[in-house]
């Protein structure tokens, strides 16, 4: 899958799982890449051949790196919240209900935005295409070497 104008692309290989909706449908199939047929612009999959050009979104679940970053630093603010707090503890400070509180909710936060930003779904169309290029090297013709 590639956008127009963008040379970012994602990459999909035989034995790989992905996510797409076809046409006509409302529910996503998730199935296994048995094969890919470039002349026939096919994929063959374990439910049977579907054509790429059927296929009008695709679902990625890879974590975007923004949201994993600021999940994490969520994550770290909270324990280092009631680290510190467990710490100033042990010289004598009260420990309170608002240490747990704010480590909680700040785990519960970072929680939260890995949960929401999990998946991304693409629509194919007009800013994006999918297509199957065959990128194997192709041997010169005999007795042109």
């Amino acid at each position: 899958m590639d956008g127009y104008n963008t040379k970012k692309t994602v990459n999909f290989y035989e034995g790989e799982e992905i996510t797409v909706r076809l046409k006509g449908e409302e529910k996503y199939h998730t199935f296994t890449i048995v094969r890919l047929i470039p002349e026939t612009n096919t994929i063959l999959t374990q439910l049977g051949p579907i054509q790429v050009e059927d296929i009008v979104r695709y679902r990625s679940y890879k974590g975007k790196k923004a949201s994993k970053a600021l999940s994490l630093t969520f994550y770290n603010f909270g324990a280092s919240w009631v680290l510190f707090s467990l710490g100033a503890a042990l010289v004598g400070n009260p420990l309170t209900w608002s240490v747990a509180i704010v480590g909680g909710t700040s785990a519960l936060i970072g929680f939260l935005i890995r949960k929401i930003f999990k998946q991304r779904t693409y629509k194919i169309g007009k800013k994006r295409r999918m297509r199957i290029l065959d990128l194997n090297p192709v041997p010169p013709p005999a007795g042109t070497a």
